[in-house]
């Protein structure tokens, strides 16, 4: 996947992956955060959807995205996988995937 260098992969890629790594490091230990982390997750992550909603290529699908990754990370031992990076990665690729389509729309219409 080819990443854009955007303020937001600058700052959110960087804290979805230490959300990920934190729960990892808990459970190894035999450790629970309590939901810290998933609250986290999800006031940043739900801000990130509300916001960039007309960014994405459709946010009906981000939302019931975001709500599946939810739902797997208060999951107990199983909300240990990184489904934050991987529900964020996903956002980023299909964001992509659609700004070149509109890129390459907006060239035929020049082309016109």
């Amino acid at each position: 996947m080819n990443l854009k260098l955007s303020p937001e992969v600058m700052i959110l890629l960087p804290f979805f992956a230490a959300l990920d790594l934190i729960g990892l490091g808990l459970i190894c230990f035999g450790l629970d955060d309590f939901g810290i982390t998933d609250t986290l997750g999800i006031t940043i992550g739900g801000g990130y959807v509300l916001f960039s909603g007309g960014k994405m290529p459709d946010s009906k699908k981000a939302g019931f995205k975001f709500i599946g990754t939810i739902s797997v990370e208060l999951i107990p031992y199983i909300g240990a996988f990184p489904t934050w990076t991987l529900w964020f990665l996903n956002n980023l690729k299909e964001k992509n995937q659609m700004e070149e389509q509109q890129k390459t729309e907006n060239e035929n219409q020049d082309e016109e």
